[in-house]
């Protein structure tokens, strides 16, 4: 009787797994149809389901919905399930890779950086690794130029409030004294060549004029 209750949970634990496996491909399949959200269903259920038969999940089912976390525009979940990934077992390039895939999305390119560096000791020859390290030092390039863009802008616009510094002023300021100089000149000439009206009707040189 021992041997055939045994026997009918072995049963039972083996059918939970296989539905855990159908399920995971399911999720794959909608994961390559764009379905991101039903993908992450299938991959949450699997996950559940394979856990409850066997107490562990296997590496590859977070990595699954890692991938369709990031696809549907998760990085945090994404980040999660790629540690988890991590912790079962950390010699397995691919956790690596989501992990950094997600550090990316979330732009910490430190942290990014350093799991691709980890992947690549795992695996030296793991192209998409390599395609993710390029992209990753080409944002690390344009965030540089942007912020030393930015750093530039808020310099400049911070000397526009800026007061006058010492001997900055004097050129224009001399500049002024001059002009009002000259116009009081010019004044006194034209008082002295054209005498001012007592009839109140303009002269005949300032109409000239």
């Amino acid at each position: 009787l021992a041997r055939g209750k045994e026997k009918g949970k072995m049963s039972s634990s083996h059918r939970e797994c296989d539905a855990a496996e159908s399920l995971r491909r399911k999720g794959n399949e909608q994961f390559d149809a764009l379905e991101y959200e039903a993908a992450i269903a299938c991959f949450t259920e699997a996950i559940q389901i394979i856990a409850r038969a066997t107490g562990s999940v296997p590496v590859h089912y977070h990595s699954n919905r890692s991938a369709a976390y990031l696809a549907n525009g998760q990085p945090h979940e994404a980040l999660s399930d790629a540690e988890k990934c991590i912790r079962i077992n950390p010699g397995w390039s691919r956790g690596h890779l989501r992990r950094a895939r997600a550090m990316m999305a979330l732009e910490n390119y430190s942290e990014a950086e350093r799991s691709i560096c980890a992947c690549l000791e795992l695996e030296p020859n793991n192209a998409r690794a390599r395609e993710t390290q390029k992209e990753l030092e080409d944002r690390w390039k344009r965030e540089n130029q942007r912020r030393i863009e930015a750093d530039e802008e808020a310099e400049a616009a911070s000397r526009l409030g800026e007061p006058l510094g010492e001997g900055e002023g004097v050129g224009v300021v001399s500049v002024v004294s001059v002009a009002a100089e000259c116009l009081d000149r010019l004044k006194d000439a034209y008082r002295r060549v054209v005498p001012t009206s007592t009839s109140g009707e303009e002269g005949e040189g300032e109409r000239a004029l």
